[in-house]
């Protein structure tokens, strides 16, 4: 499953996404699909479904509420921890 795919099935555990809608620009937050006690929810399921962190920093960005670019920062995320990984079992 990609990181767009889990996005869009966890924004659509309530409500169904619109057909139509843009989802590389999509807003979820805006959009009303998720609310403050929701958004931390959101953030725990990705970061345990992806063994990763989100910084303050990233979840402050206007860019961290846009599904296209939060799919973007996730998949990028899991590819520095799978270097890291990879890194840390090299002999130096």
């Amino acid at each position: 499953m990609t990181a767009r795919d889990f996005i869009l099935m966890e924004l659509q555990r309530k409500y169904t996404l619109d057909k139509e809608a843009d989802i590389e620009s999509f807003n979820y937050l805006e959009s009303g699909y998720i609310d403050s006690i929701g958004m931390i929810q959101f953030l725990v399921s990705l970061e345990e479904e992806y063994d990763i962190e989100f910084t303050d920093a990233e979840i402050a960005d206007p860019s961290f509420k846009i599904v296209g670019q939060l799919a973007q920062l996730v998949e990028r995320k899991v590819m520095e921890n799978e270097r890291l990984k990879a890194g840390n079992g090299k002999e130096s």
